[in-house]
């Protein structure tokens, strides 16, 4: 009916025999002495033999049942359901929390810290049906609880313990695997806390089975408040760490688009960067490239140093419009989930760039024309044309990703209202200041006190004074990317730039963050010459100059103008587009309009076709139409096809990746784990020493039960000691002889 937690210590119950012994050894130890006054002793000992007998007989079963009942409490033995059941206890409910994160991946030799975590959840499952009386067991995957809606009950919730065990045993670990999501324990400990809440008086066992990454466990308030919450008399828990130890480990943690125009034909930055999680230098690893299923060149790192991220820098040529798939991968590791990234990449035919002056024949307007159209065999993929100012009359014109005005005259109402409207659905907007800038009502119109879309005030301009002395260039940039893909070259880029005029800002006036304000590159002394503003979902950019030589030398100066305005167009193109990305397990959802497109989208997701595909029905949503897939568990490549109603689809891809801070393969040790969670009674202990969870299925540990059963029996020992021995009274101590 019971079992012990060091049933080894039971040999000390042969301890109970001293007392005998050493009684044996008084008694043989004595000696006869014939002594006359001894007779009267003698005749009173016969007439209360009995009753002394029966004293040293109870004290000395009171010596033997201390030493027996010292060693049962030393060996700590566990009351059975059965024996629970006579005192009225609730049955004991196992509750399993199963980390099932993609750091639980990680391998080792003797398998992933997964593994482990199912063989302790077997074993717990096992031990307890060794017990009698009515037990229930749940298993809460940490996945499983992030998804669940307010009051929804978890799959495998609450089995009895009853003869099909073993069969629905096995269902459950048939049915749980790792996943790919990087998921806490905080939901699962919610659930746990509210089956707490809602049946306070439950007898229950809460298991926490994980592998303790320093990233989720070196700050628990929440977990650590959640597991003090449930620490009650009624409550047992249990933190059971299934990773033995820390691995190395190397993770692809960016894979994107970093600068130029994503247009067929044009070269693409990339970037690509390397985290070293582990403790040792990373050397000659080699990050393999695909660009559509097709090998791409590889980027190669010499040396990652541990605990940092190294970046790599490499083109792409997107042949063809539309979208596609970049994937970059490492050589296979402790953790290969985190060595693989995606990335999608959507490259349109062309750019298209408008160009508005007040003098179509100035040549500010031809010479960006040029930058644009080069002509022979370069191609920037941008299409430009020139158009008067007043052409912002017909909204319908505006087909332009990005609008350049250069030197504009006052602008009408209805012209900056197009212009507003452009911008804010998206748009980008360079202006280039000049003779016909009015500072007055640029600051008034076109600033609005930085509602408007100019970034700053204006005053009226000014030279920028010549220093001999100082031998600094005239523009110094700021950390902004537009200047990365040229980094290496900044200080030629700006070594010959002369500026003479400029226009100036209020004194005083300092970007504004919450406006979205911030300056791009400075003068040597100090005033804004290039500044950008968000405005809306687009972006403005305003050099605080000319576009010609007229009042500085840049374009003549250094060919890195030319790049820098590519650049510049690249940089407000992107503006408005919506990323191709997400983490894997947030939903996918993709709008549709009621006019053109059919109630609903059909998903291809990383382990279907387009033949398993899953279609799903759109919902109507705050005047939206949006049809959202919500499991994207696997890492991989995404493609929604939006039926249009004249026929034909419109396909789009998307690129979901792994966390990479799960990847991160440091661990708590059970000592640091115990000081975070100091004043809460848990017990932390490894999967290799799971089966010291017998003791705690069992039944309740009768240790203190028996300590103060222990102390009673020392005092009753006392006591009979004292009343079976013979002591003279005070009176015949002081008494005259």
């Amino acid at each position: 009916m019971s079992n012990f937690i060091h049933p080894p210590l039971l040999w000390g119950l042969l301890a109970v025999g001293i007392p005998i012994v050493i009684h044996l050894i008084t008694v043989v130890r004595r000696n006869r002495v014939q002594w006359a006054a001894m007779e009267f002793l003698l005749e009173s000992q016969r007439r209360h033999r009995s009753w002394i007998l029966l004293k040293e007989l109870l004290l000395l079963l009171l010596r033997m049942a201390a030493i027996a009942l010292l060693v049962l409490m030393f060996a700590e033995p566990i009351v059975k359901s059965a024996w629970q059941g006579l005192w009225g206890e609730e049955p004991l409910h196992h509750v399993i929390l199963l980390d099932d994160s993609f750091s639980m991946t990680a391998e080792t030799e003797t398998g992933t810290a997964f593994e482990a975590a199912r063989r302790v959840l077997r074993q717990i499952v096992q031990d307890a049906r060794e017990n009698e009386g009515l037990q229930w067991w749940s298993v809460i995957p940490f996945s499983e609880a992030e998804q669940l809606a307010s009051g929804e009950e978890p799959r495998f919730a609450r089995m009895p313990l009853d003869g099909s065990w073993q069969i629905r045993l096995e269902e459950v670990l048939e049915s749980l695997s790792a996943t790919e999501l990087a998921v806490g324990p905080v939901p699962a400990l919610r659930l746990a806390r509210q089956w707490h809440e809602n049946s306070p008086s439950e007898r229950r066992a809460v298991y926490l089975l994980s592998d303790f990454r320093t990233r989720e466990w070196e700050n628990p308030e929440e977990s650590r408040g959640l597991l003090d919450q449930m620490d009650t008399d009624t409550t047992r828990l249990y933190l059971v760490q299934c990773a033995e130890s820390k691995l190395p480990n190397l993770a692809v943690t960016r894979l994107q688009p970093v600068s130029g125009l994503r247009v067929s034909g044009v070269p693409l930055f990339m970037e690509a960067a390397v985290r070293n999680f582990g403790e040792l230098p990373a050397t000659n690893i080699t990050l393999r490239l695909s660009e559509d299923g097709q090998p791409a060149i590889a980027a190669q790192f010499d040396e990652i140093p541990p605990g940092e991220e190294v970046v790599r820098r490499f083109q792409v040529n997107l042949n063809e419009p539309g979208g596609h798939r970049l994937q970059a991968e490492l050589p296979h590791d402790a953790l290969p989930l985190d060595n693989r990234r995606y990335a999608v990449v959507e490259a349109e035919a062309e750019s298209r760039a408008l160009i508005l002056a007040s003098d179509l024949a100035a040549i500010d307007s031809q010479f960006l024309e040029l930058v644009f159209a080069p002509g022979g065999n370069v191609r920037t993929g941008i299409t430009a044309r020139v158009a008067p100012l007043d052409s912002l009359r017909n909204t319908a014109r505006i087909a332009a990703e990005v609008i350049y005005l250069i030197d504009p005259r006052p602008l009408e109402e209805a012209e900056l209202a197009a212009l507003e409207a452009f911008v804010s659905a998206g748009g980008g907007l360079v202006i280039f200041l000049g003779e016909r800038t009015q500072p007055d009502w640029t600051t008034a119109a076109l600033y609005a006190n930085g509602d408007g879309l100019f970034p700053l005030p204006l005053e009226r301009p000014t030279e920028l004074l010549v220093d001999r002395l100082e031998q600094v260039p005239d523009v110094e940039p700021e950390d902004h990317p537009l200047f990365q893909s040229f980094a290496a070259t900044q200080g030629t880029l700006w070594q010959d730039v002369r500026v003479e005029r400029y226009f100036p800002t209020e004194a005083g006036w300092q970007p504004a963050s919450e406006q979205g304000t911030r300056v791009v590159a400075r003068l040597r002394n100090g005033a804004p010459f290039i500044v950008e503003k968000t405005y809306g979902a687009g972006r403005v950019a305003t050099m605080l100059s000319t576009l010609g030589p007229d009042w500085h030398n840049w374009p003549r100066a250094n060919p890195g103008f030319v790049v820098f305005m590519l650049e510049l167009h690249a940089y407000l193109a992107s503006a408005n587009e919506a990323p191709r990305e997400l983490q894997v397990g947030q939903p996918l959802t993709i709008p549709l309009d009621a006019i053109d497109h059919e109630p609903r989208v059909r998903f291809v997701t990383p382990e279907t076709d387009a033949l398993t595909g899953i279609t799903i029905e759109a919902e109507t949503a705050d005047e939206s139409l949006p049809a959202t897939l919500p499991d994207t568990f696997r890492s991989g490549f995404y493609q929604a096809l939006r039926f249009q109603k004249d026929g034909t689809q419109a396909p789009e891809s998307w690129a979901a990746n792994v966390l990479p801070a799960e990847g991160d393969p440091r661990l708590l040790s059970t000592a640091d784990l115990a000081s975070r969670l100091s004043g809460i009674e848990v017990e932390i202990l490894r999967a290799s020493q799971s089966q010291s969870l017998k003791r705690d299925i069992a039944g309740t540990n009768l240790k203190l039960t028996l300590l103060i059963v222990v102390l009673a029996l020392l005092l009753g020992e006392q006591l009979l000691s004292y009343a079976a021995s013979y002591h003279v009274s005070r009176k015949e101590v002081l008494a005259p002889a």
